[in-house]
């Protein structure tokens, strides 16, 4: 049977790998927000850029 200090620290491993994988996701989810974020800063940029050139309405 398995003693209580055991099934004590197998918890506490499976808190600390379930804390690091939200950390994790959460790292990768503001990779990805950053770079969208980028993407459209250029393309509202180019966009501005563009404009100069065309006649406005």
């Amino acid at each position: 049977m398995l003693k209580y200090r055991e099934i004590k620290d197998a918890l506490d491993l499976y808190k600390m790998q379930e804390q690091q994988k939200v950390l994790v996701d959460k790292m990768f989810f503001l990779s990805l927000l950053d770079e969208v974020v980028r993407n459209r800063r250029k393309t509202i940029a180019k966009a501005r850029q563009g404009s100069k050139f065309c006649p406005s309405k």
